[in-house]
């Protein structure tokens, strides 16, 4: 059985990203915004299906671990056309997913071997 899912990933200034696990490395990943390197993951297994019915409620429920971040800033937009001119920033979850140490990151000199998606 194969494996497949995605990363959520929060750079140190919180801005969001989603990428493909096996086209993704932690250490010297980039955020496409501002540069910054990771500061949180977490792995989304979408091997089995992102919904599943709970047992006990018979309710669909997110199966594949798929955190819903909390938004810290909203994006800004124009003033004159409404049309978002960056990105969203959301607050760093410190009880779920992996929290990185930046320092031990930025010593890394890897390429990063994927893209945004």
């Amino acid at each position: 059985m194969s494996f497949e899912g995605y990363y959520q990933i929060l750079c140190s200034n919180g801005h969001y990203s989603m990428v493909n696990v096996y086209a993704f490395n932690k250490k010297s990943w980039r955020c496409r915004h501002c540069g910054n390197p990771t500061r949180w993951t977490n792995t989304v297994d979408t091997t089995n299906g992102s919904w599943g019915e709970n047992p006990d409620t018979g309710e669909s429920e997110r199966i594949d671990n798929y955190i819903d971040l909390e938004v810290a800033h909203i994006a800004p937009c124009c003033d004159k056309c409404g049309q978002s001119t960056g990105p969203c920033v959301y607050r760093v979850p410190e009880d779920v997913g992996t929290l990185l140490d930046i320092k031990a990151e930025e010593e890394d000199d890897n390429e990063f071997v994927g893209e945004d998606y």
